[in-house]
């Protein structure tokens, strides 16, 4: 059987198409030679932007633990349907009712523990900078103390 050589591995796609596709990539990409000045973002705009992320990350994030414990509950109310067995061999035995009861509060507990995670203020460039200030004023005064005694 003869290989296509010019085929991309991965793709059924000839290596002219692949170069092509990520020559229009490139192209797509900020021009190299524009000031870095004039491409950043206004740290004003940065910080709004930062804000509305956060807050659409926490109204998701809430939503998922609504949805978790309500498939928590689920689970639970089959779990202790399955207390009066009726004899159907498709019901979920207790055990793998109680592996998707754990995995689901599971899921829930790590969601609301980010949730806290992005509801804590950004650290401001600001305060890290007057924290770098204050631990080197902090290492003047004791190498100038070394040097006293």
């Amino acid at each position: 059987m003869k290989q296509n050589l010019t085929a991309h591995p991965r793709t059924s796609t000839t290596h002219a198409a692949y170069t092509q596709s990520l020559t229009a990539f490139k192209d797509k990409l900020p021009n190299a030679s524009m000031s870095s000045a004039a491409s950043l973002p206004h740290p004003a705009d940065l910080a709004d932007q930062q804000a509305e992320d956060a807050q659409y990350y926490r109204r998701v994030l809430h939503e998922l633990i609504d949805m978790g414990v309500d498939l928590a509950r689920t689970v639970h109310q089959q779990a202790t349907s399955q207390a009066d067995p009726d004899g159907d061999p498709e019901a979920p035995t207790v055990h793998d009712t109680a592996v998707a009861f754990d995995r689901i509060s599971r899921a829930v507990h790590r969601t609301v523990a980010l949730a806290r995670k992005v509801a804590e203020p950004l650290p401001t460039h600001e305060a890290a900078a007057g924290q770098g200030r204050v631990a080197a004023r902090r290492r003047i005064l004791r190498e100038v103390e070394d040097v006293i005694q």
